[in-house]
């Protein structure tokens, strides 16, 4: 099967999009967590953890998005993740 040009440049957009949203998780969490931090009267090592945390469990969920992308399919799991995040945003 073979894409048309324009299936390809929305494909490539699409790509770059998520990218661009999964860049602004890492980056949203890096800002707030001395803000947290203080808040909460954390130390410097402890808001480190806390960040690290964040990657392990973000690693720990990606074998399970692959599962569940191989059962209901990719585009709906997409749709899924970026409401997810959405509604994470917001709240």
């Amino acid at each position: 099967m073979t894409l048309s040009k324009l299936d390809l440049v929305l494909s490539f957009t699409g790509l770059c999009f998520l990218n661009f949203i999964a860049a602004v998780d890492s980056t949203a969490l890096s800002v707030s967590l001395p803000t947290i931090a203080n808040s909460l009267n954390a130390t410097s090592t402890q808001a480190y953890w806390a960040g690290s945390s964040f990657v392990l469990a973000s690693a720990v969920v990606q074998p399970i998005y692959a599962a569940f992308s191989n059962a209901f399919g990719r585009r709906t799991l997409t749709l899924v993740a970026l409401s997810l995040f959405t509604i994470g945003t917001i709240v």
